[in-house]
């Protein structure tokens, strides 16, 4: 993971602005029955810190993620919060709501841990982590890698066209709005 990270930040110095600032990566890997790994990755044209804030609003998140409809925190103790969300996407003729009230802890403002402790899925646990080229402080790799298990089954299909179409789009959002805050 290593290599693929450092190779992703040598091409990415070479690609003119709005092109890296575009890209998203998304890997969907199948580990088990109802069970996948999901792994996202971009480079956003912003300060660490922008995008930490951001991330970590999650008061504010149904405002400027799509199809988030509900976002909050619940309750703190000590460096965990709880945060209660909700959110809507469509998968052919069916619409989907789905819950979840997750554990939230982390070094700010590098590394994020996420674990479900509620809602639709019997597991959903991850690390959100931002990392900084030395030379370029206003250029952030934002990495993310969980794992999902939807309570009800859910075909692999489904899962990577997901994972592909809505949560690239949220995490182009919230790259969008750090890149904005930038300008």
């Amino acid at each position: 993971m290593k290599a693929s990270t450092s190779v992703l930040f040598l091409i990415s110095f070479s690609m003119p602005h709005a092109l890296w600032a575009s890209s998203v990566q998304v890997g969907v890997k199948t580990v088990g029955v109802n069970t996948s790994v999901i792994t996202l990755q971009a480079p956003i044209a912003a300060a660490q810190e922008s995008v930490w804030s951001l991330l970590t609003d999650y008061d504010h998140h149904a405002g400027f993620l799509p199809y988030m409809t509900k976002s909050r925190i619940v309750a703190r103790d000590g460096e965990s919060q709880w945060v209660e969300q909700e959110g809507t996407i469509r998968i052919l003729f069916w619409s989907f709501t789905m819950h979840v009230k997750q554990r939230v802890w982390g070094d700010e403002p590098r590394h994020m841990h996420f674990m479900a402790v509620a809602g639709d899925f019997d597991e959903l646990q991850g690390d959100f982590r931002l990392s900084v080229p030395t030379a370029l402080s206003l250029q952030t790799l934002l990495a993310c890698e969980f794992t999902v298990k939807p309570k009800r089954p859910v075909p692999d299909w489904a899962v990577r066209m997901a994972a592909k179409h809505y949560l690239k789009k949220m995490i182009r959002a919230l790259a969008d709005k750090a890149e904005e805050h930038n300008r």
